[in-house]
Parts: structure tokens; C-alpha cells; sequence
């Protein structure tokens, strides 16, 4: 067993092999996470019908295994996850407004607009 002072100095578990998993890693998983959120914000915003449930379906299990192991394995703080919420709800927000000013032609974007 490990000392409470070396495990506190670690950033990452230690995988069965003894290797901790790279921090690059979890920069990506935390990017993806992030960008698959950005995904389903936009679809639940700007499809309806079959399609949102078909593909927001598959979205939502790739978001889902993905934060999963993003954060068993990195163990990110708690601004790490409120950094990547932020950062995903965000973006797909963004991409939604930038939809709106172009006139996408979807009745749930803007509703009050004729």
C-alpha cells in the first residue's frame, strides 16, 4: 500500500500495469467530452422529428461512455468539470446563434420570427 503523501502527489491512478495514464489523454477525453455536449446541444435545438431521436440516442451513449472514462481515469477536479460543462454547453450554444442569425430554416430555433 501506498502513503497518503505519495498518492496525494499522484495526478492520475495508477493502471494495473503501474503506469498512470497521460495527461495528454485526458485532455482529449476532456475535449471530447466537451465537443459531444456542444453535439447534442445543437441537435436537441435544431432537429426534431426521427432523426433527433436516432442520432441524439447515439450522441448521448458516446457522451455518456466518454465522461465515463474521462473521469474514472483522469479524475478530473471539480473545475476541470465544471471547465468542460461550460466549454460544451457553450459551444453548442454558439453554433444555435449562429444559426439563428442566418435564418436556419427550423421552427425551433426561433419561434416568434414569422
Amino acid at each position: 500500500m501506498r502513503s497518503a503523501a505519495i498518492q496525494a502527489r499522484l495526478k492520475h491512478p495508477l493502471r494495473a500495469n503501474g503506469k498512470g495514464i497521460d495527461s495528454k489523454q485526458c485532455t482529449t477525453l476532456a475535449f471530447a467530452t466537451a465537443a459531444l455536449l456542444g453535439v447534442l446541444v445543437v441537435l436537441l435545438g435544431a432537429i426534431s422529428g426521427g432523426w433527433l431521436i436516432t442520432v441524439g440516442i447515439v450522441v448521448f451513449a458516446l457522451l455518456i461512455s466518454s465522461g465515463y472514462f474521462w473521469i474514472r481515469n483522469c479524475q478530473p477536479t471539480k473545475c476541470g468539470l465544471l471547465r468542460t460543462l461550460v466549454a460544451g454547453v457553450g459551444s453548442g450554444a454558439t453554433v444555435l446563434a449562429i444559426l439563428t442569425l442566418f435564418e436556419y430554416p427550423h421552427h425551433s430555433l426561433s419561434p416568434s420570427l414569422p
